[in-house]
């Protein structure tokens, strides 16, 4: 009984196409989803700093958006801003998986 299974397992594998698929391993797939959501969120966390250091620049694109987002010192502001970013980097890493192969299951 036992000679029989690893026979037809060499059967198998005899049979098989080989094929080399190239892809990510789990630990660049968490590098791929996580390190957007860790940027978005750090700079939705220091965007009124950010936004200040814009408005010293000589030219400045958008100036009264910019002018209006680093009048906001308040620490609300600074949590919005990074969940805004933390769901934008989510957003960005997960769909770098979409419509490749594997891309439904994150971790297979």
């Amino acid at each position: 009984m036992h000679r029989l299974s690893i026979a037809s397992e060499r059967n198998d594998l005899m049979n098989h196409n080989h094929e080399m698929v190239l892809g990510f391993s789990k630990s660049e797939k968490l590098l791929v989803v996580f390190l957007p959501v860790l940027s978005g969120g750090l700079i939705g966390w220091f965007i009124p700093v950010i936004a200040g250091w814009i408005l010293k620049l000589p030219i400045v694109p958008w100036g009264k958006l910019v002018e209006l987002i680093a009048s906001f010192n308040s620490v609300w502001v600074s949590i919005v801003a990074a969940l805004i970013g933390i769901a934008g980097g989510d957003m960005v890493g997960f769909c770098h998986f979409r419509g490749k192969p594997g891309g439904d299951h994150f971790l297979s």
